[in-house]
């Protein structure tokens, strides 16, 4: 098995999370899942469709939100 070198230049972070995300101009709100972030960016899946190129606008709760909604 070949492991490959971790070259980020940011630390990425694992964190779980609901986030909802629209494509610009905003149109509807899809659900995804965040699974973790950086300084540069995030990982997140969804069942929507997204093309290479599309421009998306992302929500994410803070964990304080989480909390209060629980």
């Amino acid at each position: 098995m070949h492991i490959g070198v971790e070259r980020r230049k940011s630390v990425r972070i694992k964190y779980k999370s609901e986030v909802l995300h629209s494509t610009n101009p905003p149109d509807f709100l899809y659900k995804g899942t965040m699974y973790n972030f950086s300084e540069g960016g995030l990982y997140f899946e969804s069942q929507e469709d997204l093309l290479p190129g599309d421009e998306i606008s992302i929500s994410i709760r803070t964990p304080l939100e989480r909390r209060r909604r629980s």
